[in-house]
């Protein structure tokens, strides 16, 4: 009997049902990215994209292929800082949040 729950899955019902929780593990993301942890940044904003605005529409803002964003966001994901950017901005519209860069 299983008696604890898979933390994906709790990541994932939380982005769904708790806004504010949502746009802390994007802001969370985008730390562990800057700090050098992409497969824990990614792999989170996989998770955001996945569960909230969903990657046709992600697709359609940033202008590349699904298959290729699934690709981008994944644990081997390299993206360039130009697709990342665009990652990043369409993600932070769609969760109704002014991105500022600050030092």
């Amino acid at each position: 009997m299983k008696l604890t729950k898979s933390y994906d899955d709790m990541i994932r019902r939380r982005i769904v049902n708790d806004k504010k929780f949502a746009v802390a593990l994007f802001k969370d993301s985008l730390a562990a990215i800057f700090e050098g942890d992409f497969t824990y940044g990614l792999t989170r904003l996989h998770d955001i994209v996945k569960v909230g605005m969903g990657f046709a529409a992600l697709s359609e803002a940033v202008g590349m292929s699904t298959q290729n964003l699934h690709r981008t966001l994944s644990v081997r994901g390299n993206p360039t800082v130009k697709t990342l950017n665009k990652i990043v901005s369409a993600i932070a519209a769609s969760l109704g949040i002014n991105l500022q860069a600050a030092a």
